[in-house]
């Protein structure tokens, strides 16, 4: 498990350099749905592989969405509010993330207590993340055809 830490960085590093052009020519607004697809396909990969190489191909796909979720996330805020209260909105995101990583300890600890297998947990994380990535295109997707109007 211990060598997948490689595999994340190096899937990070990787996926950095190409989210960053992407979003130039693309847009942020256009990739943010797609950009925690990686991160689904290691958790399935997770529950259901079996093998030594699971976990190396896993932490790859997990920086592969670290990796891009940096570029994307930074400039999809600019993109959909403008730049004129970037920092307003940068903390208040910040505030978030500070909160939900300071909450999943606990509700991972009282998942794993609750007898839940590591299956079960790793489907969770799944479907989370498809739901994650289906609501942010419905949610981006209307936000445009309002704009259109």
């Amino acid at each position: 498990m211990a060598s997948g830490l490689f595999f994340f960085a190096s899937g990070r590093i990787i996926n950095t350099f190409i989210t960053g052009p992407l979003v130039d020519k693309l847009s942020a607004t256009k990739l943010f749905p797609f950009y925690q697809i990686p991160l689904t396909a290691g958790f399935l990969l997770l529950a259901l592989g079996e093998g030594s190489w699971v976990p190396a191909v896993s932490f790859a796909l997990f920086g592969f969405s670290v990796g891009s979720g940096g570029p994307i996330k930074s400039a999809i805020w600019a993109e959909l509010y403008g730049v004129c209260h970037l920092g307003a909105i940068k903390s208040m995101f910040a505030t978030f993330m500070i909160l939900s990583t300071a909450a999943s300890p606990a509700l991972f600890g009282w998942i794993l207590d609750s007898s839940q297998s590591a299956y079960g947990l790793l489907t969770s994380l799944c479907l989370s993340s498809l739901c994650a990535s289906a609501l942010a295109w419905i949610a981006l997707n209307l936000k445009n055809s309002q704009t259109a109007l």
